[in-house]
């Protein structure tokens, strides 16, 4: 438990400060998505710390029970698994990312999503 409740004081308040930002930020975030749609090196690069985070979430903290930690576990592997995608598959990733964001509805979703499970993890580290 100890191991959750580090992790969800770490990474509770960077996911929620990005989902406030892509918020607050629209156009920026907009630009900066553009931006890396069109570089295969800038996939590539940006899948290494995304793998290392979640590889590091899983190998120190592969919990799964009905509990809240395991969204931390989830958030690993998801994380882990995006991350070995955008390194292996910058084509693919390039596409489907293109795909995607063409929907004018995925980027306030997201950003509803990533600060509402940021705020989770923070309440769940700093105060529950």
């Amino acid at each position: 438990m100890q191991n959750s409740i580090f992790i969800a004081k770490l990474i509770g308040p960077v996911i929620a400060a990005f989902g406030l930002t892509m918020l607050l930020n629209r156009d920026a975030i907009i630009e900066m998505i553009d931006a890396s749609l069109r570089s295969k090196a800038i996939i590539i690069v940006a899948g290494l710390p995304t793998f290392l985070v979640g590889l590091a979430i899983v190998n120190t903290h592969n919990f799964w029970a009905s509990s809240w930690p395991v969204a931390i576990t989830i958030f690993g592997w998801l994380a882990m698994i995006g991350g070995l995608m955008r390194i292996l598959f910058p084509s693919t990733m390039q596409a489907a990312g293109a795909m995607v964001f063409k929907q004018r509805f995925v980027l306030p979703v997201a950003s509803a999503i990533w600060l509402a499970f940021g705020v989770y993890l923070g309440y769940q580290g700093y105060i529950a």
